[in-house]
């Protein structure tokens, strides 16, 4: 709890609806030990949007900690890192500076804290806001168009900006003229030969962000980390509580690859929520021969199909163009429709642009706009410019890139952001399989981020997407309690103890005769092969009925107790007397002597 600010500070911004919107997934685990305490935790992250990083949709703001640190750091702070006023930073809208309800300058003293609680050095903490003002610092370097070896739009770091570049190379401990070099100059192999040629002006704006962009995102990963070796266990277990915190469905007017990711997501943990609530439900009551009302529920798999199955889905054709010589945004979105056609799940956009697409998701139809999608899709950092990372004579910036794998040349298919975005989900799905899930289903009132204000339709809109209304009538047509023959019988062996310690019955026929001796009605339970199945409001007939019977017992004990301590006590009295009776004829035989 006490890394929370530092968490929030890293991970969260204000978006349109939400002013303090968590834009990574996290899943928290407490570990618990053999006496039922709290023994450790570990905290996994996942989907940070990088994005964000470098670009937000107007009236919102990039992550929390870039406003808190401009605006709360001291004046030898400041001077230290070379920063400068917050409107002028390329990175940061300037016209979302200010949010309601959220003080940056607190804030920020509460990161502060935060760090030194997680027991980090100064050393470290310097590290921490360096790298970030380094990366405000290369936002701001200009790349320029010049003719050079054969190209008019040859990419160059403009004249007057020179000493910027080497400034925020610096604050993020990297060689300079490397960093340079693998921005500007693209080195191709000919023939067993390297030329050097140049990267025009747009690919080494790419190349300039996504090397910001991951600086970011591997020192939050490494705060992260460093977090887990204070509080993660140091041997193996068995025993955890988990937690996951994961956006909710997004709807933009502007919805790109990240809402994609988003959504797709949720989609996933729809679809385990129905797995979980719904189907095995129903295949446990086939399983044990149990007969139920007809559980009506909607399922999402198609939606999924579309979205994520191999060879033949969204992600599958976008992942085709990426690697495709000459792949564009337009051709990606044209492989959808051609093979996507006649898919209900599926339709292009009734607009003017080749670039846009509707998904029937569950929660309706979203629009994406495809532009840059390829772009997003390919965001990722060049070998040779990890090779340079890794030359830093920083220890900590090293070890942000510690174990990178180092890809050269043409992009291998599982280096793609939405390979590795499908790989996390899987393993973040295979973790939520092999526990007790239980779900809390939040819904939003209002698109006003007001207290106490309800949208009616809204929130009804939102009860039949997310299968809330399905739920609750399984909660009522359905068994909600199930346990087999030997724990039922002794949960409710004082129902009458006569049937459950009666030695000539076995369990099933134990079991009927206990439920009809507590005159529970029969549509309120169901015996299966193995198990004893209630509804909800039998399990609580029957816990009433046994706690009747135990207050009854309760009474009877207390009489039979007072009549025994009463017979006691006569006896007692009974005994004094014989034995009064005894020293006082002893007393008169000595008193006649």
């Amino acid at each position: 709890m006490a890394a929370n600010p530092v968490l929030e500070a890293f991970g969260n911004a204000k978006t349109i609806r939400n002013n303090n919107s968590s834009r990574f997934g996290r899943f928290m685990q407490l570990i618990i030990s053999h006496e039922g305490g709290i023994k450790n935790g570990s905290i996994v992250a996942f989907l940070l949007e990088k994005s964000r990083i470098i670009t937000q949709d107007e009236n919102e703001r990039s992550y929390h900690i870039f406003y808190q640190f401009l605006k709360g750091a001291s004046s030898a702070m400041k001077s230290k890192y070379g920063l400068k006023d917050l409107k002028s930073y390329t990175f940061l809208n300037p016209k979302s500076v200010d949010v309601n309800g959220i003080d940056d300058v607190k804030d920020f003293n509460e990161v502060m804290e935060s760090l030194k609680n997680m027991q980090l050095s100064d050393d470290q903490i310097d590290v921490i806001f360096s790298i970030l003002a380094g990366i405000l610092t290369l936002g701001n370097v200009r790349l320029i168009e010049t003719s050079d070896a054969g190209l008019t739009d040859a990419a160059a770091i403009h004249n007057e900006d020179t000493e910027l570049f080497k400034k925020a190379c610096d604050l993020m401990f990297l060689d300079a003229e490397g960093v340079r070099k693998e921005i500007l100059i693209k080195v191709t192999i000919a023939g067993g030969n390297k030329i050097e040629g140049r990267w025009n002006r747009k690919d080494a704006e790419v190349l300039k962000s996504s090397l910001c962009k991951a600086m970011y995102e591997k020192l939050f990963i490494w705060i992260i980390n460093y977090l887990n070796s204070r509080i993660e266990p140091k041997e193996g277990f068995s025993s955890f509580m988990g937690m996951l915190d994961i956006f909710g469905f997004e709807v933009f007017k502007n919805n790109s690859l990240e809402q994609l990711f988003i959504n797709i997501t949720n989609e996933m943990l729809q679809k385990n929520f129905i797995d979980i609530v719904f189907e095995r439900e129903t295949k446990l009551y086939r399983e044990e021969g149990i007969s139920s009302a007809e559980l009506k529920y909607t399922t999402n798999k198609d939606v999924i199909s579309v979205l994520c199955d191999k060879g033949r889905s969204v992600l599958s054709y976008l992942e085709d163009q990426c690697l495709a010589p000459g792949g564009t945004d337009e051709k990606f979105v044209s492989a959808c429709v051609i093979n996507l056609k006649g898919n209900e799940k599926f339709t292009p956009a009734k607009v003017a642009s080749n670039q846009n697409f509707l998904i029937q998701h569950t929660i309706g139809a979203i629009q994406y706009c495809a532009e840059n999608f390829l772009l997003k899709n390919k965001d990722v950092l060049r070998g040779e410019l990890v090779e340079v990372i890794m030359t830093s004579k920083n220890d900590i910036v090293k070890a942000l890139f510690e174990g990178q794998v180092i890809e050269k040349g043409k992009m291998a298919k599982g280096s793609l952001i939405g390979s590795q975005f499908l790989n996390q989900l899987i393993s973040l799905m295979s973790l939520i399989n092999c526990t007790e899930p239980h779900f809390i289903r939040c819904i939003k009132p209002n698109e006003n981020k007001k207290p106490l204000e309800w949208c009616e339709p809204k929130i009804l809109i939102q009860l039949h997407a997310l299968s809330i209304l399905e739920a609750l009538t399984l909660r009522q047509l359905g068994y909600s309690y199930r346990r087999t023959f030997e724990e039922f019988l002794y949960q409710y062996k004082f129902v009458d103890i006569a049937i459950t310690e009666d030695p000539t019955l076995d369990d099933v026929n134990k079991c009927v005769k206990l439920l009809k001796s507590s005159g529970l009605s029969e549509s309120m339970y169901k015996l299966g092969k193995t198990m004893v199945f209630l509804k909800q409001e039998g399990a609580k007939e029957l816990t009433k009925y046994q706690r009747e019977k135990l207050v009854e017992w309760e009474k009877c004990i207390g009489v039979i107790e007072a009549a025994v301590i009463k017979q006691r006590y006569r006896k007692n009295i009974n005994e004094n007397m014989e034995s009064l009776v005894r020293v006082q004829a002893h007393i008169r035989k000595r008193l006649a002597v």
